[in-house]
């Protein structure tokens, strides 16, 4: 049924369903009666003027007051699917097929409905991991993310009963993003977040850990594997290490073969010339190591720890940054003020021609970047990383629908 069809359906069944005329007695009608239908006259009127979200809203309100009366619940179905809240519909219709006290041509009329509105939601199939030994029931509540006034939407709760560790529910979901809720007895209450992307098939995937766990500040990781970043900058960072040794090894030689060097203006930039590759090297070497310090920080037994180092490593990696920065400053001013002068020079080369605390400063300098820079991405790729595998994972669909983006964690 195309969504043209939705006013005529809507009104037909506000009408009142005819009884066979009978001779009685006027009745005046119970104040709950005539609040009953100023409130369907409202909704009808509010879907009239097209804020088919609040006329949802009202008929929903109805059909929980008066559940005996399946035309409030229909009508909350209709005016979900004219306000693109598919989800909604569904669950209505569905609701209202299932009931028994309608008549098979209004069963006929919702079921087609209902198919329309079926070829607007993707089936997605939300997979819960619980401990093996889990037997409570698992409450998703589940939200649309609205993208304005108009598109606010009551929460949909569903319940699932776990499994051999899987308590697992199907729903179907018009495209968007939704945020779920999953709690019950025996669990930690998580909250996640996904974007549906397309009508195909989808399967999500979550995890929830008990209140103990949590209570410990025990972050169990699912994969006892390093994550792909991880890999990336220990690499990266190993191979920094071997070129700064690299350099730093090249700028000692080449100051070496000036020790004998005569003294002149040539010797002194030939001088700085070594000091610089040697500088260069020890800062290189510097960021090296504190790269590597943050990446072997993911070989740490769980979250808690991980992040309390890089914590620490991104405090420490600011501070050597910062005064490696202000040494270095110091340290090569100094040396540029420095000259033979009226010293020999061998003086000058075993004297101020050695800058050991322009050397010490580069290092601090590199480490403090190397260190600070990996501890803070590594902060971040965790977080994120964290999120996906341990509250929200998407598993694979032949469909190229599948692209949800998951934006998940415990809060």
């Amino acid at each position: 049924m195309m969504p043209a069809c939705v006013p005529l359906a809507l009104l037909l069944v506000l009408q009142p369903t005819p009884t066979p005329a009978q001779p009685a007695a006027p009745a005046v009608a119970s104040p709950d009666s005539a609040s009953k239908e100023v409130r369907a006259a409202r909704a009808v009127e509010l879907y009239g003027q097209s804020q088919f979200a609040a006329a949802a809203l009202e008929f929903e309100a109805l059909h929980r007051d008066f559940p005996d009366e399946p035309r409030f619940l229909f009508n909350a179905g209709a005016t979900r699917f004219a306000a693109h809240h598919y989800a909604h519909a569904v669950g209505h219709f569905n609701a209202y097929i299932a009931r028994t006290d309608i008549q098979d041509s209004d069963r006929r009329d919702a079921q087609a409905q209902l198919d329309e509105t079926r070829n607007r939601v993707a089936s997605v199939q939300l997979a819960v991991e619980v401990p093996a030994d889990a037997h409570a029931a698992v409450t998703l509540e589940i939200r649309r993310v609205p993208r304005g006034p108009a598109d606010e939407r009551p929460a949909l709760t569903f319940t699932a009963s776990p499994s051999a560790g899987l308590a697992v529910h199907a729903v179907q979901l018009d495209p968007g993003v939704w945020a779920v809720q999953l709690r019950g007895d025996g669990y930690t209450t998580t909250d996640n977040s996904f974007e549906i992307r397309g009508l195909a098939p989808q399967q999500l995937r979550m995890s929830m850990l008990p209140p103990a766990e949590e209570s410990e500040g025990i972050a169990i990781d699912e994969k006892k594997r390093l994550r792909p970043f991880a890999v990336g900058l220990i690499a990266t960072s190993s191979l920094a290490t071997a070129a700064g040794v690299t350099v730093l090894a090249a700028g000692i030689a080449q100051r070496r073969t000036l020790a004998s060097c005569a003294a002149d203006d040539q010797c002194e930039a030939n001088l700085v010339q070594a000091l610089s590759f040697r500088d260069a090297g020890a800062g290189v070497l510097g960021a090296g190591v504190g790269m590597l310090a943050s990446g072997l920080t993911w070989l740490a037994p769980n979250a808690r720890t991980r992040r309390k180092l890089w914590i620490a490593g991104s405090v420490v990696g600011g501070v050597a940054l910062v005064g490696g920065a202000t040494g270095l400053a110091l340290a090569s001013h100094a040396l540029g003020n420095a000259h033979v002068g009226t010293g020999t020079w061998q003086q000058h080369y075993d004297g101020p021609g050695r800058a050991p605390f322009q050397a010490i400063s580069a290092t601090a300098l590199g480490l403090g970047l190397g260190l600070g820079l990996g501890s803070l991405a590594s902060l971040v790729v965790h977080k994120r990383s964290t999120a996906v595998e341990h509250a929200l994972r998407i598993d694979g669909s032949a469909s190229p629908y599948l692209t949800g983006v998951v934006l998940s964690g415990r809060f």
